[in-house]
């Protein structure tokens, strides 16, 4: 578990909070399934040929590979 995630709380919360992330691993595993396929979907839509006509393609690609830096961000958190 990072140590960011029990950052500024209470010693009684620190506690909680890190036997709940000991005990969702089966959770927290599929979660982190389902942002790597939301990164291979995005990977794939980013590639689209129809984007390259597009008058914003550089502002699209960079909501892309936002989003997909966010997803990689939270499975970082998760694992």
């Amino acid at each position: 578990m990072k140590a960011s995630i029990t950052n500024g709380v209470t010693e009684q919360e620190k506690i909680d909070i890190t036997q709940s992330f000991e005990q969702s691993a089966v959770f927290r595993k599929h979660l982190i399934k389902m942002l790597q396929q939301r990164i291979e979907t995005n990977q794939k839509d980013s590639c689209s040929s129809n984007l390259y006509e597009s008058p914003n393609w550089a502002l699209v690609q960079a909501d892309y590979k936002g989003a997909e830096r966010t997803y990689r961000e939270i499975i970082n958190l998760l694992s």
